[in-house]
């Protein structure tokens, strides 16, 4: 009881936090379309895809298990830390030149490109000190880091762009803000830990990047699978087609901040629980399961009943093509809320591969069908394409993990004793 406490604690710290800030950065890319318009919303949204694909060969799969040796106490945390900081710092030169290289292909200018590039490295480097708190369950810091960054980021994004700036002043608002979030982190990690030790050894960054290869490969299949829709649309349709549908899209994602908040907080004590006792490790999982899909269809629904007001009242008419992508995306609600979970719950009773399987499949399901449907049904091709595959995807992980665990008789037994 106490584990589910502290669950739900954590759980409503991020829970709060991230609907402040979620409701902000909506309101942001809501005002970034409506400012830049379809076409220049495309290629803003086309940037987004790149800085998620080339930020892999820096974040390199190193973060979850950073959290998971943080929460297993394996060493000192700074120690854990600093190593991973490090080696993120080396892997950040080839991202960064593979982000450039990509210039033409994503239609806008160079100097936009670059200081993308710039955030997408702070952003990487952040990533790893924010979300080692989670390891600690140091949440309140999560919280102080997130709405600082995006307060920043929000209110510096509206300023430049009423005032009349481009992609590029905004850029340079990204700048700002990411490097202020990543030196309040660093701050309040060396408040209540030890300073990094940023350096590592041949060997050891070896060892390293082998345990996180299957966080890698999840990581790349993971952008195939949540953003080839976006760069299919982009070598095949306009980029006004790519701006309605990342309008519709970012509606969608927004509702991510729910299972991840919960996510969050859970993954350190699944961790822990399968070890220590298999049942309360099934009880807890099924008990979360259920919250996820129960919500995800209550969102869903009304999602679906007011795709048109949300999309009109919020983009205006010159966005109304993606009210019939945001109907369609409204059916993939309660799977999307549910994957999230199930991947980091078999992550939790070490099953990468098999969370690392469900995530390939999804890319070349998702992949296949969006070459399928993209050319003739152009975005919304592409919004039926996203429900599939989080079915399939939520299908595939329920099965691997009920093959890992005796799901249904532990539940069961669980659910007698409790009355």
């Amino acid at each position: 009881m106490t584990s589910v406490r502290t669950v739900l604690k954590n759980s409503a710290i991020l829970i709060t936090t991230r609907i402040v800030t979620k409701v902000a950065t909506t309101f942001l890319m809501i005002y970034i379309a409506r400012k830049l318009g379809d076409s220049e919303f495309g290629i803003y949204s086309s940037i987004l895809v790149f800085v998620a694909l080339f930020g892999l060969i820096e974040e390199c799969g190193l973060t979850v298990p950073l959290i998971r040796r943080i929460a297993r106490h394996e060493s000192p945390p700074s120690n854990l830390l600093g190593e991973v900081f490090f080696l993120k710092l080396l892997l950040s030169v080839p991202a960064f030149a593979c982000l450039l290289c990509a210039t033409f292909w994503i239609g806008s200018s160079t100097p936009v490109v670059l200081v993308f590039g710039v955030c997408m490295v702070l952003e990487v480097l952040n990533v790893s000190v924010v979300r080692s708190f989670e390891g600690v369950e140091t949440m309140r810091h999560i919280s102080t880091v997130t709405i600082i960054e995006r307060v920043t980021l929000c209110a510096g994004g509206v300023m430049v762009l009423y005032l009349g700036g481009a992609l590029l002043a905004f850029a340079f608002v990204q700048l700002f803000s990411d490097t202020l979030s990543l030196g309040v982190a660093m701050v309040l990690w060396r408040r209540d830990h030890q300073q990094l030790k940023m350096s590592i050894s041949f060997s050891r960054a070896k060892v390293l990047v082998i345990e996180a290869i299957p966080f890698a490969v999840a990581g790349l299949f993971s952008v195939i699978y949540n953003r080839v829709d976006t760069l299919i649309l982009m070598g095949t349709r306009t980029s006004s087609e790519v701006g309605w549908y990342n309008a519709a899209f970012r509606i969608t994602d927004a509702l991510l901040f729910i299972p991840t908040a919960i996510v969050a907080s859970v993954f350190p004590v699944l961790s822990r629980s399968f070890s220590a006792s298999r049942d309360d490790f099934v009880a807890m999982y099924g008990k979360f399961l259920f919250i996820l899909i129960g919500v995800g269809v209550v969102i869903g629904a009304v999602t679906f009943s007011f795709s048109a007001y949300i999309i009109l009242h919020l983009y205006g008419k010159s966005f109304s093509n993606a009210i019939d992508a945001l109907a369609i995306l409204s059916f993939m609600v309660p799977f999307f809320f549910s994957n999230v979970f199930l991947g980091y719950a078999l992550i939790a009773i070490q099953k990468e591969r098999h969370s690392t399987a469900a995530i390939i499949a999804g890319a070349l399901v998702n992949t296949a069908l969006n070459l399928a449907l993209v050319w003739k049904y152009g975005e919304y091709g592409s919004a039926v394409a996203k429900v599939l595959t989080e079915v399939f995807s939520f299908a595939l992980q329920l099965y691997f993990f009920h093959r890992v665990i005796e799901f249904g008789g532990t539940y069961t037994a669980w659910l007698k004793k409790k009355q």
